[in-house]
C-alpha cells in the first residue's frame, strides 16, 4: 500500500525487487502509491539523496516517473477499497483517486 522508500538506506534496492516482481507476477502481484512516492515528499524525506549518492539525479527523476503511474487505490473482489493512510499533496478531489 505504498511508501516503499524513505524507510532507510535500501530505498531503491527494495523498489527495484518490487518491480521485479511485478514483472515476474504481473496479474499476482500489486503496488499501490503512497505518499512518499511523490517527487515532493521523496526530495524532502531522503529518497533523493540516495538516488544522488547511489546513481545520478536523472535516476530520481525516472523512478519519480515510474511512481506517478502506480494507482492510488484498489478495489479487491469488488468490496474491499484499499489505499495508503497518506496521498500525494497534488491530490485536491475525489476526481483526482476515480
Amino acid at each position: 500500500l505504498g511508501d516503499y522508500i524513505d524507510r532507510g538506506k535500501m530505498g531503491m534496492e527494495c523498489t527495484m525487487l518490487l518491480l521485479c516482481y511485478k514483472l515476474r507476477y504481473p496479474d499476482k502481484f500489486f503496488m499501490l502509491r503512497g505518499n512518499h512516492e511523490c517527487s515532493q515528499i521523496s526530495l524532502v524525506y531522503g529518497f533523493y539523496e540516495e538516488c544522488s549518492i547511489k546513481f545520478d539525479q536523472l535516476c530520481w527523476v525516472a523512478v519519480n516517473e515510474v511512481f506517478r503511474s502506480l494507482p492510488l487505490a484498489a478495489v479487491i473482489s469488488d468490496r474491499i477499497f484499499a489505499t495508503h493512510g497518506g496521498l500525494s499533496p497534488d491530490l485536491v478531489s475525489l476526481e483526482d483517486i476515480l
